[in-house]
């Protein structure tokens, strides 16, 4: 194959397949060198393909391929396209063909199909005409790959942006990937990574060396004012005092600058500092910005999610602190002598902290949606990173219109307010539980408390005594017991538990015409069996496991404390006992069993 040149300033990285039908005199740019066709063949013959088809798995990064057609016989040319397009996936390249007039009726159907960018007659190809489709074709494809590497850095922001995200910390090695990321996709000459007390960290694109130079730089730069409301400041004055200081250091020429500075809330963590020229200025278009400022807004909702994360953390545990005292006071407070006393001091107090307890915790339930919106959010942008690397336009295009629905829909800016909220109302809530147990455990103390034997039935008659005033003629009444039943155990624990009992009985039928209460004593092999029974309402099935947790009450305020039947349970599984409930609308019953006494 003879070498054929064209004219080209700048020079032109091309290639071609075939002849050209002019002389070498007329030409003056080598086109990249091929395999040449064998001597007197007017086609490459099978072997010759062969080696064609190795150079063109070479030529990713070829602008622009001529292909001349020389006669009739087209399915060497066509297959070497074929070669090109579907087996290598080359898509890039631009194909410019000249075919005689019946080889290029053949071909019009397969444009597509070969992505043929220009298809002339081979009677058009002369030189001048060969150059400006060569030309026009290089700035198409350095256009295309403009586009393509501008894509390829925002797939990678966004791919970084999505696994930032998935992880707990934003920690250092964040901040240098996001800085570097940044830099390629404004094209950044230089880009200063500076800590929030005004120290340089890194230059970028690494790697460069932290100078004195540049830290007057980054002084100067953050002298600027950058209100609270704008994500990023930009500086297109080319006579600026810091953009003339920066190309001095750099020594090139650069145009404008950009700040962006990190938040976290109130707080700015980080600036990065970049310097453009003119070129990348011309590339910086609002699409860019927008990215950047978006870029810039989700980093500071991971670091505000990361820090509101940590203080509900630290508040979690602080309640479950609270809570673990709250059980310790419950302990003592059936071992007191004054629990009675104590319950009606600490009437309400139970709600006090039920209530700031509880809506801490359903503070959860919306976080959970926030995350689980977030999560859908990333993972519509995982897929529209994986559609933008496969070359899918049309999913993609779905995938960014529902990702601009669903962001607008979730209305992010309420999101990380009502956050915030949360997190108010938590600490405002872990202060008032504070509070509370301060106050309970000043009312509570431990005592010693004896363990004897004594008779069941005249400790239950004595807490029947202490509660007639409860059981009026109303409610009627049924009390079957044997004359003496003997326990380990102490009296007055086991009283409390029956006062207790018969209180919730009589709090159950407070509202039925024809209410009815009974208490039953009797003996089960070498246990005692004590069943309390009334025809209330009963007991809810969804609250039945609770009844028996710490501060857990139906009642209203004041009128319970909610450590009743936890310390009922306390005390029989002290006295080596058990105790269950049964409850259905009309027959609510306590059942407790304990041991009989040796003697």
């Amino acid at each position: 194959m003879s070498e054929h040149k064209l004219s080209f300033s700048p020079s032109i990285p091309w290639a071609l397949i075939g002849s050209l039908p002019f002389t070498g005199d007329e030409q003056s740019a080598a086109p990249v060198p091929v395999p040449a066709v064998p001597p007197g063949a007017d086609i490459w013959p099978a072997e010759g393909n062969k080696g064609l088809k190795k150079w063109l798995k070479k030529q990713w990064e070829l602008p622009v391929l001529v292909v001349v057609f020389p006669g009739q016989d087209v399915d060497t040319e066509t297959e070497l396209l074929q070669y090109l397009r579907q087996n290598l996936k080359n898509q890039n390249t631009r194909l410019i063909c000249f075919a005689p007039e019946a080889v290029r009726a053949q071909l019009l159907p397969d444009l597509w199909r070969f992505k043929i960018h220009h298809l002339h007659l081979l009677s058009d190809l002369t030189p001048e005409f060969l150059s400006g489709l060569i030309m026009r074709e290089w700035h198409e494809f350095n256009a295309f790959e403009n586009q393509r590497q501008r894509r390829n850095h925002e797939l990678e922001l966004l791919t970084f942006l999505a696994r930032m995200n998935r992880e707990a910390d934003f920690s250092s090695a964040h901040v240098s990937d996001l800085a570097a990321l940044m830099q390629a996709l404004i094209q950044a000459d230089v880009l200063l990574h500076v800590s929030k007390a005004g120290e340089l960290q890194a230059v970028y694109p690494a790697p460069q060396g932290i100078s004195p130079a540049w830290q007057d730089i980054a002084d100067h730069a953050l002298q600027s004012n950058i209100p609270d409301d704008r994500p990023l400041l930009l500086n297109l004055d080319k006579n600026h005092p810091l953009h003339h200081a920066a190309a001095a250091i750099h020594c090139s020429a650069l145009s404008a600058s950009i700040i962006f500075p990190l938040r976290c809330y109130e707080h700015k963590s980080h600036y990065f500092i970049a310097f453009l020229n003119e070129a990348a200025i011309s590339q910086l278009d609002v699409s860019r910005l927008s990215l950047l400022e978006k870029t810039v807004e989700q980093v500071r909702t991971q670091l505000e999610r990361q820090v509101s994360e940590e203080r509900l953390k630290a508040q979690y545990q602080r309640l479950q602190n609270t809570l673990s005292k709250l059980h310790e006071t419950q302990e003592q407070l059936y071992h007191s002598e004054k629990l009675s006393a104590v319950g009606q001091l600490a009437a309400g107090i139970a709600h006090e902290i039920n209530n700031p307890v509880s809506f801490i915790l359903s503070n959860f339930e919306p976080l959970d949606e926030y995350i689980q919106t977030m999560s859908h959010m990333l993972k519509l942008h995982e897929e529209f990173t994986h559609a933008m690397v496969l070359g899918d336009d049309v999913i993609g295009n779905q995938l960014r219109q529902q990702i601009s629905e669903e962001r607008e829909a979730a209305d992010l800016e309420f999101m990380l307010e009502d956050i915030y909220a949360l997190v108010n109302d938590s600490r405002k809530g872990l202060k008032r539980v504070s509070e509370i147990v301060t106050n309970l455990r000043t009312f509570s103390r431990r005592d010693n408390l004896d363990s004897s034997q004594f008779d069941l039935s005249e400790c239950i008659h004595s807490a029947i005594g202490l509660m007639k005033y409860q059981l009026h003629a109303d409610i009627d009444t049924h009390i079957e017991m044997p004359e003496k039943a003997l326990i380990e155990g102490n009296s007055g624990l086991i009283g409390q538990v029956v006062v207790n009992l018969i209180q919730n009985a009589v709090h159950a039928v407070e509202h039925i015409k024809q209410p009815e209460f009974s208490l039953c004593l009797f003996a089960d092999g070498t246990n005692w069996i004590l069943e309390i029974r009334d025809n209330g309402e009963g007991i809810a099935p969804e609250i039945k496991d609770k009844i028996f947790d710490p501060f857990f009450t139906t009642k209203e305020i004041g009128k319970g404390t909610g450590l009743g039947l936890s310390t009922v349970y306390s005390i029989i599984q002290r006295h080596k006992g058990q105790i269950q409930v049964s409850s259905e609308p009309g027959n609510t019953c306590f059942r407790i069993s304990l041991p009989m006494s040796a003697g």
